[in-house]
């Protein structure tokens, strides 16, 4: 689930001269794939767990991946979100279907105003291309306690994701070149 809600955040900003850049990096590189690495840092383990997998980004197509390397997918193909477990069987996803599908849409479009009503968006004081998003909603509450993010130079796609859970907990997506 916090791998899910974790990409919700890919992008929305009241800083007025970002928001045009972001979408039209979206426009101008067409896909995108990302190798990355996940760290969770849990509070009732000793070490942190990691996983690896590659992001996927086919703007022309309408297709966003997000494959965890021999554990888990999640799809989302013209608007129509998919999570399938290792051996590629279709998984339930609960209510929050529709608003993960609409923010990880954003990221495909280049629309990404969905998030502001969702979350209180700050850029970064420095002007460096990054956020931090505060859940508005008492349902994104329950699990989230802030998103962060930086982007890549280019700004097509994210360099580091952290989300911070309630409790504490973290869970930090790098993604690679």
């Amino acid at each position: 689930m916090r791998s899910v809600l974790l990409l919700l955040a890919i992008v929305t900003v009241h800083a007025e001269d970002l928001l045009p850049r972001l979408a039209a990096a979206a426009a101008a590189v067409p896909v995108v794939n990302l190798p990355f690495v996940q760290v969770k840092t849990l509070a009732m383990l000793d070490g942190p767990l990691e996983a690896h997998g590659t992001l996927s980004l086919d703007r022309p197509h309408g297709r966003l991946e997000l494959i965890f390397t021999g554990r888990s997918q999640l799809i989302l193909e013209r608007g129509h979100l998919r999570r399938l477990d290792a051996a590629g069987h279709e998984e339930t996803i609960g209510p929050e279907a529709t608003a993960i599908a609409a923010q990880l849409q954003g990221l495909l479009d280049g629309d990404f105003s969905a998030l502001d009503k969702l979350f209180t968006i700050t850029p970064a004081t420095d002007g460096s291309p990054a956020l931090t998003l505060v859940p508005r909603t008492p349902e994104l509450q329950r699990f989230i306690e802030r998103l962060e993010l930086r982007f890549r130079s280019d700004l097509a796609a994210p360099s580091v994701m952290t989300l911070i859970a309630t409790g504490g907990d973290a869970t930090t997506y790098t993604f690679g070149p």
